[in-house]
């Protein structure tokens, strides 16, 4: 099918398709419909095209970067976040973003900076609760120490022990279940990693 065009001349409409696909605020919405149906893969497919069609789309780079994220890829989400903060600066919400994939690697001092600079754009942005609240170690026999694992799991290798009366443990991210057993990110001082779930209890 034909359709007359305003500059003259015709268009079929597999053209006005190919225009509609290339619109990028359309590809970025089609993104995050797909972020929120858990189609992360569909959806950086979508996001990819966004930034190429648009390359100061800040929306864009922002769930590109939550996409990566959800894939495991931080070093890419991050790069993302960056961009997105980069092309709108008054934007708090990717630096927000930033500093909860800055968490997850254990790179606590980084996320408080980039949480503190989303907050000062955005002052309904908040920290959540991992970057405040610190846990104990409990259910550690005396003189016994916590094993702290390198990757979820015990049979990952050990990264660490913490005193089995530590505490000021800070949880870095989402946990991550092994079998029965569920696994958090850790830091404490020098110390990260990951340890069971069930040997820490917040401190009130």
């Amino acid at each position: 099918m034909f359709t007359p065009t305003p500059f003259g001349g015709t268009k079929t409409t597999d053209e006005f398709g190919s225009q509609r696909t290339a619109n990028p605020g359309i590809l970025a919405t089609k993104a995050l419909v797909l972020w929120q149906m858990q189609k992360y893969q569909d959806g950086l497919d979508a996001a990819n095209r966004a930034v190429a069609a648009n390359s100061s789309y800040a929306y864009a780079w922002n769930i590109r970067g939550l996409l990566n994220k959800q894939l495991g890829s931080k070093n890419e989400a991050l790069a993302d976040f960056d961009k997105a903060a980069r092309a709108d600066p008054k934007w708090g919400r990717p630096l927000a973003n930033k500093a909860e994939v800055l968490l997850a690697l254990g790179r606590a001092d980084e996320a408080a900076t980039a949480y503190q600079q989303a907050q000062a754009l955005d002052p309904a942005i908040k920290a959540p609760q991992s970057s405040r609240q610190t846990y104990n170690v409990i259910g550690i026999n005396d003189g016994d120490t916590l094993n702290v694992r390198s990757n979820p799991g015990s049979q990952s290798p050990l990264a660490a022990t913490l005193d089995g009366r530590a505490t000021g443990i800070v949880i870095t991210g989402e946990s991550f279940r092994v079998g029965s057993d569920v696994w958090v990110p850790i830091r404490v001082g020098n110390v990260s990693g990951w340890v069971n779930r069930k040997y820490l209890s917040p401190d009130r």
